[in-house]
């Protein structure tokens, strides 16, 4: 994907299993960069687009769990 189609990095969501997937990319040295927040491959399952964060206890998860998470799976970067 990265050489052949001249992709720079991969993005994957912040999803326990995404984070697991994210951590093997690394170690494969795939650049990864994470993706908080609005998940595109997950809107059918939470039923659309919806906008993620307006309370604090969401906007703490995205930072203090999803953020940090794909941190240490070793994302160079997150996106929301």
């Amino acid at each position: 994907m990265i050489q052949e189609g001249g992709a720079e990095a991969v993005k994957l969501e912040a999803e326990k299993t995404w984070r697991q997937l994210s951590a093997l990319c690394v170690i494969l040295t795939f650049p990864v960069m994470g993706h908080i927040g609005l998940t595109p491959q997950s809107i059918h399952r939470m039923g659309g687009y919806k906008i993620q964060g307006k309370e604090e206890r969401q906007r703490q998860k995205l930072l203090a769990k999803d953020a940090l998470a794909l941190e240490a799976a070793g994302a160079f970067s997150s996106g929301a």
